[in-house]
């Protein structure tokens, strides 16, 4: 947006007053603005200069030549000293220069030694956008003094192992940084961790990760590592120091009062009556139409920021407000408003910009908000409602902060505000560049008015919230081994928040005894509650402890590894190991790492219509009934999100980034934990969705094309629609057809092309070794590149891309899950794997499966039948009765086996008939009777050309050689094309243990008959047809022809 054009902000952007249209003073009950509470620390009356810094590093702090009166106070222990340090000063005052200055201090000491910077500095900030703001601003100002910024957050891809091992700043968030440093050995090279908003430590949600991850850096081995804390609102600042001491010491800690802001902030607290038949919702409602009032009062005609509890309440109370007030000072003001409402596209923000009023939530599109931020920060916006959100992320002060109810909407219902959150918003009141006072207004119900009075005098205390995740936070510890015992356990504690502030107010915490508790008393508690904290990690199965240490077990790793919450570790052990993908949906739906999903009411509708709907598409597991529970929420969105089904919400948009990352992250534990736990269908299942959250496809999507660079959901479609729904088929179908179906210029046709066809092809044989026993088999996998000259570096796939072969059996058991890469198997031409098989009771085929774990459409199954020494009795054998006293002999169902000779010899072993010995071939059994039920069922019998005769077995006494069978696997897009028809290919699948099976999982059903006449005669000659082959395939004895390459050990090949 071009700005240059606006003219600065002035009288032009006051808030006007049209006559009968303000309402009347707010009948409430004021109170005035408490008397500020004591400091600890004074601010100094002169102001220290820049140019005490070296010339080097002025450059750092220009434009200004002064520091003023919050950073003046604390620059000797920012810049002169080593010591931890602890600042407490009101929003507006300067304190991201105090960060600057500590890590000029750490510059300066490599530079008085001689040597290169070799250590890192790690700035942690709670909200993503605070990181990204810091990281540009640090980038140019650091970078010229060598000095790199890595930005490390859930937004940015990068490899975070190899940036950190580069001298650098990394800005983070808690939950990246826990998750970084759980599995980098290299902690103690932290030399500096800042710490802003430290007041994040009283969150419920988020304040454990930071607590844990600053206790797990200086518990770290040989760490010297100095900590910063910065907060507007640190009550109890000793605390915090003493956690961040060291040597036995507290750190320094400067409490600053309201005389340090440079802005007057005068803050009120208005009450409003709230009858007890009022829900939340309505007394919110109610104070709509007492804004408007509050802002005439006392935004003295300069821009007001007003604090709603939801996306919706901004847009409910701007429409209450554009109706109540005119906001638009004249006609120039009008044309600035135009201009910038015409950049916008959502339709409701616009018509409000217009009336001089915004919004500002996650619901807009980033454009949109950006587009807002901008308005209201050149001034030409009058009021802007948004969410709590906005006051710990973009930077927007303002003359006037309404806190419009105290109330907000979170997964656990309708809550009030915390602490931190009220004072952090009232901490944007005030701009230093244009006032020199500012006012704070909280509205809020009668019966909590003494409750702000009290945290607007500083008297609220901000406590830890460790105890309530422990369980988690103490297994990543025991896998890092910081725990090895309940005593190192006890001395992990004592380095946290949770330790001072229980030894100081124990009975917050309640510890039996009260506030009367000696420290040995608190320890004894402490000491209990990681005993069962480690009892119930040992009862999971996720930590094996002994009498003398404690030991992580592979799932706790796992857990550990991937930031898994317990509950959701626990669900994932409960799993049964036959989950498909619907299932495995339901339990994803259900994990705590989706607690701040909420489930809004405006969000139903679009909801309902994607799970059940004529007139659009919807997902493809439909729920039942209507979407009720935000559980049901995230499984709609994620079936949306691989069905590439267009959303249209930005609300759910938003939501739905948030849920496919988390997802991502849990799927990869799943995968990883169902590789050891067994399961061959669910690991399969895990695999395939993992893979489908990542590339935003079902397995089996026809929008494949989606992966190809320059190809979006649109032109996807589109190649779908013209039959392109395989990569094998793009790389097919010539350049000019493409640029036909997609409307598209040469040489785009060309190029995508050339993409498809560069993606490798994978070949994969199955071969057994050795002589057949009757139990076991072993099987030897090879894996192959079909693909001619294909490079790894150069293919759209990318050069770390790798795939898994997967083997199972009938019994479910996963017989092998390898991950191989494509650079390893270009290298070596090909990469084999033997498999010691162990006969399966329900029947004896394999499942082989070589999966992408990144890409649709490269996926390669078949299936392959070791042979035994004996037939199996299982699934379609049938057991016949036994002749004439005679041992019962075992037999496929259907198909051609032996039975014993009518001959009377008493001896039947050493007898010279070959029948004795060996048996005589029986007819099949029943199997022109199984042929018409099925046509009588409607199934048509495949073509003669696809129904070939299965191998028979010959007699053991007739083997010579080792027995060997061989399968080649094709990818399963051409297999479902070449496949027989699955009820005839269930049939014939369970033939003589010697045949050898190839087709694939995932068959389309038959077509159904049409009904006339014709096609009932065709069916029919098709049947007899099949019968005819099968039955000149068999009108000899099995022993009598050998396959063809059955001599030498040859193979038998599918």
């Amino acid at each position: 947006m071009d700005w240059d054009s606006l003219p600065e902000p002035g009288a032009g952007s006051t808030i006007g007053h049209v006559a009968g249209r303000w309402p009347l003073r707010p009948r409430t009950e004021r109170a005035t603005s408490p008397p500020a509470a004591r400091r600890s620390d004074d601010c100094p009356a002169a102001l220290r200069a820049v140019s005490e810094l070296p010339a080097r590093y002025r450059a750092v702090f220009q434009p200004f030549t002064l520091f003023n009166r919050v950073q003046s106070a604390v620059l000797d222990d920012a810049l002169y000293s080593d010591r931890p340090l602890v600042v407490c000063a009101p929003t507006g005052s300067g304190k991201t220069v105090i960060f600057e200055l500590a890590i000029v201090r750490l510059l300066m000491e490599f530079e008085r030694a001689g040597q290169p910077v070799d250590c890192l500095a790690v700035y942690m900030a709670p909200m993503k956008a605070l990181c990204t703001e810091r990281f540009r601003d640090w980038r140019t100002k650091f970078g010229p003094l060598g000095l790199e910024c890595c930005e490390l957050t859930g937004d940015t891809d990068r490899d975070e192992y190899a940036e950190l091992h580069r001298p650098q700043v990394v800005l983070t968030t808690p939950e990246k940084w826990d998750s970084v440093t759980r599995r980098w050995p290299r902690l103690g090279s932290v030399r500096l961790l800042l710490l802003d908003e430290v007041h994040l430590l009283a969150d419920p949600q988020r304040g454990p990760t930071m607590e844990a991850v600053v206790s797990r850096t200086r518990s770290a081995p040989a760490a010297s590592t100095r900590f910063l804390a910065i907060s507007a609102t640190i009550p109890n600042a000793a605390d915090v120091a003493q956690w961040l001491g060291a040597d036995g010491g507290a750190a320094v800690s400067h409490q600053l009062g309201e005389s340090a802001r440079p802005v007057r902030l005068r803050r009120l607290v208005l009450g409003y009556r709230c009858p007890e038949r009022w829900s939340p919702f309505r007394f919110d409602m109610s104070l709509n139409y007492q804004l408007a009032s509050v802002l005439h009062t006392y935004s003295d005609g300069k821009p007001a920021l007003v604090f709603c509890s939801t996306r919706k309440g901004c847009q409910q109370a701007a429409a209450v407000l554009v109706q109540q007030a005119a906001l638009v000072a004249d006609g120039r003001h009008k044309v600035q408003l135009t201009r910038a409402a015409n950049l916008v596209t959502d339709g409701a923000l616009r018509e409000l910009l217009l009336k001089g009023v915004g919004v500002h939530h996650a619901g807009l599109s980033p454009a949109d908000r950006q587009a807002v931020e901008q308005l209201f920060l050149a001034g030409h916006l009058p009021v802007l409602l948004c969410t709590s959100t906005l006051a710990m992320g973009v930077n927007l002060p303002a003359h006037l902060v309404v806190i419009k109810s105290t109330r907000h909407y979170t997964a656990a219902g309708c809550q009030l505000y915390s602490d931190a959150e009220i004072l952090q918003m009232c901490g944007r009141a005030g701009r230093p560049q244009f006032d020199t006072d500012a006012t704070a207004v909280i509205m809020t119900e009668t019966a909590h008015r003494e409750r702000y009075e009290r945290l607007l005098s500083g008297s609220q205390l901000i406590e830890s919230c460790l105890h309530r995740h422990l369980i988690s936070h103490l297994n990543a510890e025991v896998v890092l081994g910081t725990v090895t015992d309940l005593e190192a356990a006890l001395r992990w504690l004592r380095s946290t928040f949770l330790y001072v502030c229980a030894v100081r107010r124990p009975d917050h915490y309640g510890l039996g005894g009260g506030a009367a508790l000696s420290r040995t008393q608190v320890e004894d508690q402490l000491h209990e509650l990681c005993v069962q904290e480690l009892d119930r990690l040992a009862d999971a199965g996720l930590i094996s402890k002994g009498e003398l240490e404690v030991v992580p077990t592979p799932a706790g790793r796992l857990m550990a590894r991937f930031c898994i919450s317990f509950n959701t570790m626990r669900a994932l052990q409960q799993m049964s190991g036959q989950e498909d993908l619907p299932a495995l949906l339901s339990v994803l739906a259900g994990c705590d790492e989706f607690e701040g999903v909420q489930l809004r009411t405006s969000d139903k509708r679009c909801l309902n219509a994607l799970n059940r709907s004529s007139e659009r598409a919807t997902v493809r597991y439909p729920l039942p009934g209507r979407i009720k529970t935000t559980q049901m929420k995230i499984n709609c969105l994620l079936q949306a999100a691989l069905g590439s089904i267009s959303i249209g919400d930005p609300s759910l948009s938003q939501d739905l980034t948030k849920i496919c990352r988390v997802t991502e992250r849990v799927m990869r534990c799943a995968v990883e934990y169902l590789r050891s736990a067994g399961g061959h269908r669910a690991y399969v299942s895990a695999v395939l969705l993992a893979k489908g959250v990542r590339t935003r496809l079902w397995p089996d999507s026809p929008l494949v094309g989606r992966q190809l660079a320059g190809v979006g959901p649109a032109l996807a479609a589109a190649l779908a629609q013209a039959g392109l729904t395989s990569l094998d088929a793009i790389a097919a179908a010539g350049g000019r057809r493409i640029e036909q179906a997609v409307n598209r210029l040469p040489p785009f046709g060309a190029h995508l092309c050339a993409a498809a066809g560069g993606l490798p092809r994978y070949g994969v044989t199955a071969e057994q070794q050795g002589a057949p026993a009757a139990t076991s088999a072993t099987v030897t996998l090879t894996v192959r590149l079909l693909t001619q000259h294909f490079s790894p570096e150069t293919s759209a796939t990318g050069a770390r891309h790798s795939c898994l072969l997967v083997v199972g059996d009938e019994d479910n058991r996963l017989l092998c899950a390898a991950r191989l890469t494509d650079g390893a198997l270009q290298r070596a031409g090909q990469l084999q794997r033997q498999l010691h098989v162990q006969r399966a009771s329900a029947g004896d085929l394999l499942t082989i499966s070589y999966i992408s774990e990144s890409w649709v459409g490269l996926d390669v199954r078949a299936e392959f039948s070791p042979v035994y020494r004996t037939p199996a009795v299982g699934a379609g054998r049938e057991q016949l009765p036994a002749a004439d006293g005679a041992a019962a002999a075992t037999t496929d169902a259907g198909v051609a086996d032996t039975r014993q000779c009518r001959h009377h010899c008493l001896d039947k072993t050493g007898c010279a008939h070959l029948c004795c010995k060996q048996g005589v071939p029986v007819r099949p059994v029943g199997t022109r009777e199984r042929v018409s039920r099925l046509m009588r069922a409607g199934a048509a019998p495949p073509p003669r050309a696809e129904l070939a005769a299965p191998a028979l077995k010959r007699p053991p006494a007739a083997r010579a050689g080792p027995s060997v069978a061989k399968v080649a696997c094709r990818p399963a897009s051409v297999l479902s094309h070449n496949a027989v028809c699955p009820t005839i290919a269930d049939y014939f699948k369970t033939t003589q243990p010697a045949t050898v099976a190839a087709r694939a999982r995932d068959v389309p059903p038959p077509p159904e008959p049409d009904g006339t006449e014709a096609a009932q005669r065709r069916s029919i000659f098709s049947a007899w047809a099949a019968l005819e082959s099968l039955r000149q395939a068999r009108a000899e004895p099995a022993w009598s022809r050998r396959p063809a390459g059955a001599a030498g050990g040859g193979d038998t090949a599918i």
